[in-house]
């Protein structure tokens, strides 16, 4: 699921307007934008770093020259196809630069703690590709992703809806006004944007569309596997990939949770247990989050405070944990079964999401990355990127 919300939030950041582009060409890097499958070292390996050195002055990074790559070729030059989708040359240095800008923060942080990177350098441990192969290695999965969402778009069959055909419109104007005001024309829209982002209308309309058709292919997509589930898979999916239920009681005293803790061990009569659970649990219970999830929690190893956890995960179905003390305070938990319908989470329209919905939802992920790992990419013949490490110039230049 987290990685299904990392797509999302790819799309969403990057194709909601072209002021990112404007910033990646500034000689100073901008917030990093992550591209699925391809991270940056998170330990430093790309380099030797140190304790930051109070009062010292990092050594200055070097940096792609943007402008210099963008006039290789024409902007609506075809520079390759994926699966039959063309790829122009805008998009293509579009995806080049926001990868050369994660990288370019990457060195700037790592500068200001000793650490020395170069872009010939292994872009990871134990890699033989380079900080300027991940650039185009990069670009290279990203116009396969947007060549995967609009085949898969058309596959479907989807049709945007009248409201969304308008909300594009709606947000390609806001763009055209806000690089050249309301009666600005479109040539010199076109212009503004060729000057200052490096891109054409043609690509602003493709991205902004891209990401209705995205969401599109995913509600189809996911209520498909959703109707394909029974409710044996959804338990069966919950168990296989490591959730547990519990519900708790919180309380602030010691005294208070041992005392709710003897009363209902003395309760041999299960569903006599979970109602006098449920009851204490309306007159006692500290956690806000109760009122959201009254039924307990379904969660993962790693999603709940430790001592919490441990405890949960040490119990049986039905079973009750001593009090377990927490920065919050303290909890009488009670494990419970899995169940299909359990409220898991809430989406961010509300709507609960169930064992069914985060199957679904993995399914979907799961064809996108079958997708995207078949998916062809070919150089237009002639094509050429040129030496990379050519266009390197110093941050401070």
């Amino acid at each position: 699921m987290k990685k299904l919300f990392a797509i999302v939030l790819v799309i969403c950041l990057l194709f909601a307007g072209y002021m990112t582009w404007t910033q990646l060409r500034s000689r100073a890097p901008v917030g990093p934008v992550p591209t699925e499958d391809v991270p940056l070292p998170a330990d430093g390996s790309g380099g030797e770093a140190s304790e930051p050195v109070d009062g010292t002055t990092p050594e200055p990074i070097w940096v792609l020259d943007r402008d210099a790559i963008f006039a290789l070729h024409e902007p609506d030059e075809i520079v390759a196809t994926v699966d039959g989708r063309e790829i122009p040359w805008d998009m293509y240095c579009y995806w080049m630069s926001a990868a050369a800008s994660d990288v370019e923060n990457y060195m700037l942080m790592m500068s200001y703690y000793g650490g020395s990177i170069d872009w010939t350098d292994p872009w990871n441990e134990g890699s033989e590709e380079s900080f300027l192969d991940y650039v185009v290695r990069s670009a290279e999965e990203s116009v396969k992703q947007v060549s995967v969402i609009e085949n898969m778009a058309e596959e479907l069959g989807v049709v945007l809806s009248e409201e969304s055909e308008e909300q594009i419109a709606q947000t390609l104007e806001d763009s055209r006004i806000e690089a050249v005001g309301e009666d600005g024309s479109e040539e010199e829209y076109r212009a503004y944007m060729l000057e200052n982002g490096h891109v054409t209308p043609e690509f602003i309309e493709r991205m902004t569309r891209l990401n209705y058709l995205y969401q599109e292919s995913y509600q189809i997509v996911r209520g498909r596997a959703a109707e394909a589930f029974s409710e044996e898979e959804a338990l069966a999916w919950l168990e296989e990939n490591g959730y547990v239920a519990a519900n708790h009681i919180l309380v602030e005293t010691a005294e208070e949770a041992e005392a709710i803790l003897a009363e209902l061990r003395e309760i041999g009569d299960t569903e006599e247990l979970l109602a006098r659970f449920a009851a204490l649990k309306t007159e006692k219970d500290l956690d806000p989050g109760g009122v959201t999830f009254p039924e307990g929690y379904v969660f993962l190893q790693g999603e709940m405070v430790p001592a919490f956890e441990e405890a949960a995960f040490a119990l049986e179905s039905y079973e009750l944990s001593d009090p377990v003390q927490t920065d919050y305070g303290y909890h009488v938990i009670l494990r419970l079964p899995l169940k299909a319908d359990a409220v898991i989470d809430y989406g961010a329209d509300g709507s609960p999401v169930t064992a069914a919905s985060l199957a679904s939802e993995s399914a979907f992920t799961e064809q996108m990355d079958e997708r995207q790992a078949n998916a062809a990419l070919s150089y237009t013949p002639g094509f050429e990127l040129g030496n990379l490490e050519a266009f390197l110039k110093r941050m401070d230049a």
